[in-house]
């Protein structure tokens, strides 16, 4: 894991090179490359500082266009792609100190939105086939999260801090403090409701939350969920290795254009269009912190309710049926002194955060509930088995009796009138 950044050495300069998160950066510095590669084959060296960068004093804007040509007539890029090598210059130019030139701001968006119609067209003809990933279904999740139960634990994926976690009366809460589109933060911070599905323990996020957390029992509450050096590549890795693995071991037809955004494109089509009766549109682009414009940014604002509809339709439950409003495996008692007993053993260091004692609880109580699922599917050698909890059978079988997902003390939330 980076080393924390330091409020009493932070500099102008590292405010200025913060613009862009680092992986960001480390693309543009690839698609320079590859602009440099292209000029000196093609016999524009003279804009070339070295093989890695361009000289912005000699490399012009019928330079750049002529390699977007390039692109075009070899390549078969998607529009965006051809997009994000304009910003990746545009970012080369403010790196260099250099004064991008007028023509990018008023002939590079016309040739942009040619090129797109002629991509769009390409496609529509079958020149071209579409680099767009597409969205996830509910059936693709639920196959790709049985197998993932079956594989070796594949580390860690994101960087979001224990802290950010809360407890919600019936669900889990996850507070978002940046966001892809809006690096500098978000405004007023409200938990996302993410609720547990004990019906389908495969898909239970609470569950896979409890799990982790048992099998790393002396995290640092002030510490990182996922301490990954790279939280974005390695989840990248780790789903192409489990699409992989659905491919080649259940003999399923293989996924096509299928990446870690299709998951995000699935939830909100699901949410959106797999039922009769989804949430309003209004809920899940403030759910996704995403614009709608000036008017209605201004006017529709997050409310619970609408976000804890959304939670449920996207956990996976039954929306049409009774069973939509399933509570989450908890303990009937709220003081009992064995589960008391139980937190601190199983969770050592994160029962010292007193802002994560329900969530600990509600973790622990799911594990627990869903015990015979976890020992007759997990592979026999799985680091879970070697935890305190599954090795102090004593312990198990003094908590399995006080687990329920059907007492009243808990108030359901996120369910429809009808």
């Amino acid at each position: 894991m980076p080393p924390r950044r330091k409020r009493s050495t932070t500099t102008i300069e590292d405010a200025k090179n913060n613009t862009r998160t680092d992986s960001t950066k480390k693309r543009y510095t690839t698609q320079i490359r590859t602009i440099v590669q292209w000029a000196m084959a093609h016999g524009h060296s003279q804009g070339v500082l070295d093989r890695n960068t361009l000289n912005l004093a000699t490399f012009s804007f019928g330079n750049f266009t002529k390699f977007l040509e390039w692109c075009y007539q070899t390549k078969h890029m998607a529009a965006s792609t051809l997009g994000s090598y304009r910003s990746a210059i545009v970012f080369l130019y403010e790196k260099q100190g250099v004064t991008i030139p007028q023509a990018f701001q008023d002939e590079l968006p016309h040739i942009m939105k040619g090129y797109s119609r002629f991509i769009a067209a390409d496609i529509e003809e079958g020149v071209q086939t579409t680099k767009s990933k597409r969205p996830l279904t509910i059936e693709e999740m639920k196959r790709l999260t049985s197998r993932s139960v079956a594989l070796a634990d594949a580390g860690c994926t994101h960087a979001y801090l224990l802290l950010t976690l809360s407890w919600e009366e019936d669900c889990l809460g996850v507070q978002f403090r940046r966001l892809k589109t809006a690096q500098e933060g978000v405004g007023p911070n409200k938990p996302r409701h993410c609720f547990a599905n004990p019906l389908k323990p495969n898909l239970c996020v609470v569950l896979a939350l409890g799990l982790y957390l048992v099998m790393h029992p002396t995290m640092d509450p002030d510490a990182r969920l996922f301490p990954a050096v790279n939280p974005g590549d390695n989840f990248s890795r780790s789903f192409a290795k489990l699409v992989h693995a659905l491919v080649a071991l259940d003999g399923v037809d293989r996924l096509p254009n299928v990446a870690t955004h299709s998951i995000r494109k699935g939830a909100v089509t699901f949410a959106s269009s797999g039922c009769t009766s989804g949430p309003s549109t209004g809920v899940l682009t403030t759910r996704a912190r995403w614009s709608l414009g000036d008017v209605l940014d201004r006017y529709n604002h997050y409310a619970p309710a609408g976000d804890q509809y959304a939670g449920r339709i996207v956990s996976g439950l039954p929306e049409s049926s009774a069973a939509f409003g399933t509570l989450p495996p908890h303990f009937g008692a709220r003081d009992d002194p064995v589960v008391a007993d139980a937190v601190r053993v199983v969770f050592p260091t994160l029962c010292n955060a007193a802002c994560l004692s329900t969530v600990l609880r509600m973790c622990l109580a799911s594990v627990v509930y869903h015990r015979e699922w976890l020992v007759d599917t997990f592979p026999q050698h799985h680091t879970l088995f070697s935890t305190v909890l599954f090795r102090n059978k004593d312990l198990l079988h003094q908590l399995a009796p006080n687990v329920t997902i059907n007492d009243g003390n808990i108030r359901r939330t996120g369910i429809p009138p009808h």
